[in-house]
């Protein structure tokens, strides 16, 4: 077995998606809107690994988490960029874009709307969301 996709709830479908595709060149699925349900989403592909769904709802109240707070659930999501200099490199690039870093050794981490992405050689990056600039 293996995950085929794991599914995020958010506020602006375009801007998440083009947070991906820009910063961890994700191949971005054609919109699936379903008007009668109030609902839309797309399917972001990586290199490898199971794809990310993201989502959006008018018909839906989804909990909102403060950003960064610890709960149960998934908590983050890790993208890996094959080496330090990748992790440097790309929060650099990240930090210049106005998004806020929390850095540990050998990672980057950061929070889109409420879900923690994280930069590292093998596994994920960094911390601001796309929603509040």
């Amino acid at each position: 077995m293996r995950i085929e996709h794991i599914a995020v709830w958010t506020e602006d479908l375009e801007r998440l998606a083009s947070f991906y595709r820009t910063y961890f060149g994700a191949a971005v699925g054609d919109k699936y809107a379903n008007a009668t349900k109030g609902f839309e989403s797309r399917f972001l592909s990586f290199d490898v690994g199971p794809r990310l769904e993201i989502m959006r709802t008018t018909t839906l109240s989804p909990v909102k988490y403060q950003s960064a707070a610890q709960r149960m659930g998934l908590t983050h999501i890790a993208v890996s960029v094959g080496s330090e200099q990748g992790v440097d490199e790309l929060t650099s690039r990240l930090r210049l874009d106005g998004y806020p870093i929390q850095s540990w050794t050998g990672l980057a981490g950061l929070v889109m709307g409420t879900t923690r992405v994280w930069c590292s050689i093998q596994m994920g990056i960094a911390s601001k969301s796309p929603f509040k600039r």
